[in-house]
């Protein structure tokens, strides 16, 4: 919600509960959120507040040099990391089909091959 917006409903609705919590609470107007925003970065941002530049995470597509592509386990590192509902096993479905596919993934050279799911991807220490 934009801060015009929540102070236009308290205006028209001053018995509110959001009126009563902004009232007693503090109101951030000048908020904002991560930037660059996508569905992946953003919700790093929402779980680790952390930003895109500390959590590594600019977008739900990215390149990795340090890793393996998806079924790799050995030679030259380098590889596109997906992490949108392409590596589910059917992207169409709203449980993903049954999760995520790990030959979709990428691997971890230093952790002997090991699958790269979207919560080793981070930097920082988080809420997973």
């Amino acid at each position: 919600m934009h801060a015009f917006d929540l102070a236009r409903y308290i205006k028209l609705n001053p018995g509110s509960s959001l009126a009563a919590l902004v009232g007693s609470g503090v109101n951030y107007t000048t908020a904002s959120g991560a930037r660059p925003a996508d569905s992946f970065p953003g919700m790093m941002a929402i779980a680790t507040g952390g930003s895109p530049v500390s959590t590594g995470v600019y977008f739900d597509l990215s390149y990795d040099r340090s890793l393996w592509p998806p079924t790799i386990t050995s030679g030259p590192t380098g590889t596109i990391v997906a992490f949108n509902e392409t590596i589910d096993f059917n992207p169409n479905a709203l449980d993903g089909g049954g999760g995520l596919n790990e030959n979709l993934m990428p691997r971890d050279p230093a952790r002997g091959g090991a699958v790269v799911y979207p919560h080793n991807y981070l930097r920082v220490n988080t809420i997973f």
